[in-house]
C-alpha cells in the first residue's frame, strides 16, 4: 500500500479521470483547474507543483515536456495499483464483499497492509 495525502490521492484520481473520459494526458494547469473544481476554490501552484513532483519522484505519475513551459502529467502503472488499492478500501468501507488485493482470504480484515 502506497501512503499518500488526500490531496495526492486527488491528484493521481484526477489525472487518470483526464486520461479515461477525454484521451488525453493532462498538463498542470488542467489538473489545477479540476482540483479546483472538486474543492470549490483556488489550488496554489505552491500545493500543487511539489505534489505532482512527489507523485513524479515515487513513480506514480510520469512527467513530461509539452513545450518549454508546459508539462503532462500520466499516470504510471504503480499510479494505476494505487489507484486499485484505494477502491480496495473504499469498498471495504462500505462492507461490499471485495478481493484482497494483499492475498488475505479474509476480505473483512480490521488490519491495513504494510506502507511501502
Amino acid at each position: 500500500m502506497i501512503d499518500l495525502t488526500a490531496f495526492q490521492q486527488n491528484c493521481v484520481l484526477v489525472i487518470a479521470s483526464s486520461e479515461r473520459q477525454h484521451g488525453d494526458i493532462p498538463h498542470g494547469l488542467a489538473v489545477k483547474e479540476a482540483l479546483e473544481q472538486i474543492y470549490g476554490k483556488e489550488v496554489n501552484h505552491g500545493r500543487l507543483y511539489p505534489n505532482l513532483d512527489a507523485l513524479v519522484d515515487r513513480g506514480l505519475v510520469e512527467k513530461t515536456e509539452r513545450d518549454k513551459r508546459t508539462n503532462a502529467y500520466s499516470l504510471t502503472q504503480k499510479g494505476a495499483e494505487a489507484i486499485n488499492d484505494l477502491q480496495y478500501f473504499v469498498r471495504h468501507a462500505q462492507g461490499k464483499d471485495v478481493a484482497n488485493p494483499y492475498g488475505s482470504e479474509d476480505t473483512q480484515a480490521s488490519t491495513a497492509p504494510a506502507d511501502d
